[in-house]
């Protein structure tokens, strides 16, 4: 018997597998592989020489005995292959060692699969679960009790500042665990003008109902300050202000402030928490210029106008009034949105989605197809491309819906879950086929939960951004002269001082800006006094952004990998620098300029092309990332005022990126050219 055959008859142990790997690489010295490699090195696809025959590319090739082929190298340029395999010590009686691709990608589907197994099962689990009642804190219940220091409330609003009545975020959250316990204890109970359901915590009591049955008793405990001065009664400089119209439910309008508090604001002027309601508010509001609203209005920067479900805020005289000075003055208005119902659950049950169909596919193929051959090399690339002609066909579906306004359809949900099952086989057999280390499929193999996770919020947020389009719009006439007031005298005065102030048009301007665009600020002002009215500039579409910052990391392996050439070295840390430019920046771009930020990556659809492989090479990539690349996220970081000043192209731009008509101008256009309804304007995809 040789040697190989007696180590072949035991069980071997680590330094005995260790010995015969020696022996067997010194003792052979001619060429086991086609390219002249010696085992346990690659070999790759070729003809049978010698002992060791190279397989198709989903088949490794065969070794000499005491290895056995299961692993497979990395691709790379300067192999000029596909696909490499390696010999790993080991024998199919005796069992093996896995090396190569095997020994991580075999691992990791197995991880991939037990992530999504628990993801999914888990965000199931979470929607299902109704969250019980928030825990009061000893603070709340001081609150809950009536313990708070008694003070003279007309005293103190007359000493503090009209514009230092205002609430912090904590208190909002502190408001709304009160009053879900006293709706829960019986303290605010239904009426017959608000017969609310008590078991809702999204929408809840009207604000009428609150504060008859909440607000008045628990601050004539206090002394009648107003809620904002009884928790603070030295104030807090008011650097929001909050315009709403009464008849949305307390749990819909908290829910929507906390879901849009701007980043950086520290209080926030809420009428019916910063005005003291058991004294005579009708006396503080007689001259709207001098009122509280406007005080407040004057000192904050920013500006969050709460829809609610019963009518537009517009039709109230007051919320016009706010709008139109806030306008005026230059503050930047933004419109509250609601958080979508389980937001976080389904999001990340369809990346959970993705982990587990990424993990049964690999599974399938690289153990089921590597140790039972379930599918030729032929049938893999077959089904390959059905993958990929069905993840196109999926994705293209869900654009179309998207872009349609078509959010809400459950065949949307089902385009998202199919996109992300397609993907994973047609990524499972390439990798498969080709090797784990090609940066077309290593990186979107780890983008894809991410993306599809993306394409999840877009969905639901599209819901949300259509429901606020219609309630803002809900009964409005468009005209500041039909708004109405719970007190008809205040309707009188606010009218009155904008007729003599001449500004009647210029509120139902203001008014049909904020419905057309759903916010409005000085970089937004600017760019449609250069390229006319504009379309929804509050949405950006996650799924676009993930999707470029998938091509941008794409690249930056890609180009590392090729271009070595010299001339062409400066591409890859270039191709690098741009990634961390997009992953980073885009995250610290204001509110207003993300959606414009995001709008100028459809222009990468110009080079298709070349991410079909229909075109490339080193031009290309220099071409690229050298011109294309830095320009557009030049326009992106520059925002929609600065691009639309550089004269006719960068009007035509903006407008172009808003779905407007480019040829349009700010002079021409006119109010029936200025585009569909909000609900239709969300561009998503």
């Amino acid at each position: 018997m040789t040697w190989r055959g007696r180590w072949n008859s035991e069980r071997r142990g680590p330094l005995k597998r260790l010995l015969a790997a020696a022996l067997h690489i010194r003792l052979t010295s001619a060429a086991l592989c086609p390219n002249g490699t010696e085992a346990p090195w690659a070999c790759h696809s070729g003809t049978a020489v010698g002992n060791c025959v190279a397989g198709r590319p989903a088949d490794p090739c065969r070794c000499l005995d005491g290895y056995y082929p299961v692993g497979k190298e990395g691709w790379s340029p300067s192999t000029g292959r596909g696909y490499e395999f390696t010999c790993c010590l080991g024998d199919t009686d005796n069992g093996y060692t896995s090396c190569g691709e095997d020994g991580y990608v075999g691992i990791l589907s197995v991880l991939l699969l037990i992530l999504g197994i628990v993801g999914v099962s888990a965000s199931t689990l979470t929607i299902r679960y109704t969250k019980n009642l928030e825990p009061l804190t000893s603070e709340d219940l001081s609150i809950a009790e009536g313990k708070m220091l008694e003070s003279d409330g007309a005293s103190l609003h007359r000493t503090v500042e009209k514009h230092m009545w205002c609430v912090t975020l904590e208190d909002l959250r502190q408001f709304r665990r009160l009053v879900r316990h006293a709706v829960a204890n019986g303290v605010i109970k239904p009426t017959d003008q608000d017969p609310f359901d008590i078991s809702d915590s999204r929408i809840g009591p009207s604000m009428h109902t609150v504060n008859t049955q909440y607000i008045k008793p628990v601050t004539a405990l206090a002394g009648n300050p107003s809620w904002a001065l009884m928790l603070h009664p030295g104030g807090l400089k008011c650097d929001l202000f909050i315009t709403h119209g009464w008849a949305e439910g307390v749990f819909e309008f908290v829910d929507q402030i906390i879901n849009s508090w701007p980043f950086g604001a520290k209080a926030a002027y809420v009428c019916f928490l910063s005005n003291p309601q058991n004294l005579d508010i009708g006396e503080m509001i007689q001259s709207p210029e001098e009122s509280p609203f406007a005080k407040a209005l004057q000192s904050a920067s920013q500006v969050l106008a709460a829809p609610n479900h019963k009518h537009s805020i517009y039709t109230r005289a007051w919320c016009t009034f706010e709008a139109y000075l806030a306008y005026t003055w230059g503050k930047s208005i933004y419109t509250a949105t609601s958080p979508p119902p389980n937001f976080w659950p389904l999001s990340l049950r369809v990346a959970s989605w993705s982990l587990l169909t990424l993990g049964v596919f690999f599974c399938v193929l690289m153990h089921g197809n590597r140790q039972w051959a379930l599918w030729s090399p032929e049938q893999i690339a077959f089904v390959a491309y059905a993958f990929g002609a069905l993840t196109a066909m999926s994705a293209l579906c869900f654009a179309c819906l998207m872009s349609t306004g078509r959010h809400h359809w459950q065949v949307t949900a089902v385009a998202v879950y199919a996109c992300s099952l397609c993907t994973a086989g047609y990524l499972a057999t390439n990798i498969f086929q080709t090797s784990f280390r090609r940066p077309p499929y290593f990186v979107p193999f780890f983008m894809a939960p991410f993306c599809f996770w993306a394409m999840e919020c877009d969905r639901l947020l599209g819901i949300e951004a259509a429901k606020q389009a219609r309630q803002l719009r809900q009964g409005f006439t468009g005209k500041i002269r039909d708004a109405t007031t719970t007190n008809p005298l205040d309707g009188l005065r606010i009218r009155g001082l904008i007729e003599r102030s001449g500004s009647e048009k210029a509120v139902d301007e203001a008014v049909q800006v904020l419905l057309r665009m759903n916010l409005s600020t000085p970089e937004l002002r600017k760019a449609t006094s250069h390229a006319g009215s504009l379309g929804n500039a509050s949405n950006w579409s996650r799924s676009i952004f993930a999707a470029c910052l998938t091509f941008y990391v794409a690249q930056a392996f890609n180009t590392a990998l090729w271009r070595t050439e010299r001339g062409f070295q400066w591409i890859p840390p270039v191709a690098a620098a741009e990634a961390l430019i997009v992953l980073f920046g885009f995250q610290l771009l204001p509110r207003d300029r993300r959606p414009f930020a995001e709008r100028t990556q459809v222009l990468f659809m110009l080079f298709i092309p070349g991410f079909l492989g229909l075109i490339g090479g080193k031009w290309y990539d220099a071409i690229l990332h050298g011109i294309a690349c830095p320009l557009i996220i030049l326009v992106a970081f520059a925002g929609p005022a600065r691009t639309s000043r550089l004269s006719v192209p960068g009007r035509m731009l903006v407008r172009l990126l808003f779905a407007r008509n480019p040829f349009g101008s700010a002079e021409s256009e006119s109010q029936e050219e200025r585009g569909p309804e909000p609900e239709e304007d969300y561009v998503s995809v």
